[in-house]
Protein backbone atom coordinates (compact mmCIF):
# COMPACT_ATOMS: atom_id res chain seq x y z
CA UNK A 1 0.00 0.00 0.00
CA UNK A 2 2.71 2.71 0.74
CA UNK A 3 4.04 1.78 -2.85
CA UNK A 4 0.89 2.23 -4.58
CA UNK A 5 -0.15 5.59 -3.43
CA UNK A 6 2.88 7.50 -4.08
CA UNK A 7 2.50 5.98 -8.17
CA UNK A 8 -1.07 6.52 -8.28
CA UNK A 9 -0.26 10.69 -6.95
CA UNK A 10 2.70 10.87 -9.86
CA UNK A 11 0.17 9.18 -11.90
CA UNK A 12 -2.61 11.44 -11.39
CA UNK A 13 0.03 14.47 -11.88
CA UNK A 14 0.75 13.15 -15.06
CA UNK A 15 -2.86 13.19 -16.27
CA UNK A 16 -2.90 9.09 -16.76
CA UNK A 17 -5.42 7.01 -14.65
CA UNK A 18 -3.49 4.89 -12.50
CA UNK A 19 -4.10 1.21 -13.24
CA UNK A 20 -3.49 -1.66 -10.43
CA UNK A 21 -0.21 -1.89 -9.86
CA UNK A 22 1.44 -5.50 -10.28
CA UNK A 23 4.96 -6.87 -9.14
CA UNK A 24 5.52 -7.92 -12.86
CA UNK A 25 4.81 -5.15 -15.35
CA UNK A 26 4.78 -2.12 -12.89
CA UNK A 27 2.17 0.58 -13.31
CA UNK A 28 2.48 2.56 -16.72
CA UNK A 29 2.02 6.19 -16.24
CA UNK A 30 1.45 7.49 -19.79
CA UNK A 31 5.27 6.81 -21.16
CA UNK A 32 6.59 6.40 -17.75
CA UNK A 33 6.85 2.71 -16.34
CA UNK A 34 6.81 3.23 -12.81
CA UNK A 35 8.48 -0.31 -10.79
CA UNK A 36 11.34 -1.03 -8.01
CA UNK A 37 13.25 -3.79 -10.48
CA UNK A 38 13.85 -1.72 -13.30
CA UNK A 39 11.68 -0.13 -16.31
CA UNK A 40 11.47 0.17 -19.47
CA UNK A 41 13.11 1.47 -22.63
CA UNK A 42 13.06 2.11 -26.30
CA UNK A 43 16.34 0.95 -28.23
CA UNK A 44 16.77 1.82 -31.59
CA UNK A 45 18.22 -1.76 -33.29
CA UNK A 46 19.32 -1.90 -37.01
CA UNK A 47 18.26 -5.30 -38.78
CA UNK A 48 18.63 -6.87 -41.88
CA UNK A 49 14.99 -7.17 -44.26
CA UNK A 50 15.38 -9.82 -46.59
CA UNK A 51 14.86 -9.14 -50.42
CA UNK A 52 10.97 -9.54 -51.47
CA UNK A 53 8.12 -8.60 -53.60
CA UNK A 54 5.74 -5.78 -53.03
CA UNK A 55 2.28 -5.16 -54.51
CA UNK A 56 1.64 -1.20 -55.46
CA UNK A 57 -1.33 0.38 -56.80
CA UNK A 58 -0.86 1.99 -59.80
CA UNK A 59 -3.52 5.04 -59.77
CA UNK A 60 -5.44 5.21 -63.13
CA UNK A 61 -4.26 7.85 -65.60
CA UNK A 62 -6.75 10.38 -66.88
CA UNK A 63 -6.52 13.03 -69.63
CA UNK A 64 -9.23 15.73 -70.56
CA UNK A 65 -9.67 16.19 -74.40
CA UNK A 66 -12.59 18.19 -75.93
CA UNK A 67 -15.31 17.97 -78.15
CA UNK A 68 -15.66 19.62 -81.39
CA UNK A 69 -18.02 21.90 -80.07
CA UNK A 70 -15.41 23.32 -77.34
CA UNK A 71 -17.15 21.30 -74.61
CA UNK A 72 -13.94 19.15 -72.32
CA UNK A 73 -14.56 15.98 -71.13
CA UNK A 74 -12.37 13.27 -69.42
CA UNK A 75 -10.87 10.43 -70.07
CA UNK A 76 -9.61 7.27 -68.78
CA UNK A 77 -6.22 6.23 -70.61
CA UNK A 78 -5.02 3.65 -68.41
CA UNK A 79 -7.32 1.86 -65.82
CA UNK A 80 -5.86 1.41 -61.70
CA UNK A 81 -3.68 -1.68 -61.26
CA UNK A 82 -2.05 -3.83 -59.10
CA UNK A 83 1.51 -4.55 -60.08
CA UNK A 84 4.12 -6.37 -58.19
CA UNK A 85 7.94 -4.69 -57.33
CA UNK A 86 10.65 -6.16 -56.35
CA UNK A 87 12.04 -4.17 -53.26
CA UNK A 88 16.01 -5.66 -52.77
CA UNK A 89 17.28 -6.28 -49.24
CA UNK A 90 18.67 -3.62 -47.57
CA UNK A 91 19.03 -2.30 -43.87
CA UNK A 92 16.53 -0.65 -40.92
CA UNK A 93 16.43 0.66 -38.05
CA UNK A 94 13.15 -0.81 -35.94
CA UNK A 95 12.39 0.31 -32.41
CA UNK A 96 12.08 -2.30 -29.95
CA UNK A 97 11.23 -2.18 -25.92
CA UNK A 98 14.34 -3.46 -23.37
CA UNK A 99 13.41 -4.48 -19.74
CA UNK A 100 16.69 -2.80 -17.70
CA UNK A 101 16.36 -4.32 -15.10
CA UNK A 102 17.77 -1.52 -12.11
CA UNK A 103 19.63 -4.47 -9.82
CA UNK A 104 20.89 -3.65 -6.78
CA UNK A 105 21.76 -0.35 -5.60
CA UNK A 106 23.26 1.12 -2.36
CA UNK A 107 20.81 0.67 0.33
CA UNK A 108 18.71 -1.45 -0.97
CA UNK A 109 18.20 -4.64 0.87
CA UNK A 110 20.33 -7.53 -0.15
CA UNK A 111 18.95 -11.24 -0.54
CA UNK A 112 19.21 -11.53 3.07
CA UNK A 113 17.65 -8.74 4.52
CA UNK A 114 20.51 -6.57 5.48
CA UNK A 115 20.87 -3.16 4.36
CA UNK A 116 23.88 -2.23 2.36
CA UNK A 117 25.44 -3.57 -0.72
CA UNK A 118 28.07 -5.38 1.04
CA UNK A 119 26.75 -6.39 4.57
CA UNK A 120 27.93 -3.01 6.05
CA UNK A 121 31.98 -3.26 5.72
CA UNK A 122 32.21 0.25 3.11
CA UNK A 123 32.58 1.75 6.46
CA UNK A 124 34.62 -0.07 8.37
CA UNK A 125 38.58 0.59 8.02
CA UNK A 126 41.47 -1.64 6.25
CA UNK A 127 41.34 -4.69 8.10
CA UNK A 128 37.92 -4.55 9.87
CA UNK A 129 36.83 -3.59 13.47
CA UNK A 130 36.44 0.03 14.33
CA UNK A 131 36.34 2.55 11.98
CA UNK A 132 39.35 4.60 11.65
CA UNK A 133 39.78 8.09 13.71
Amino acid sequence: MKTILPIALIALVLGAAAPAASASTGVQAGELSLDRDGYWRDERVRVWVDGFHDRIWIEPCYEYRYQPCGTRYRVCVREGRWDRRWVAGHWEYRTRRVWVDRGHRRGDRDGWGRRGGRGGHETRGRRGGRAPA
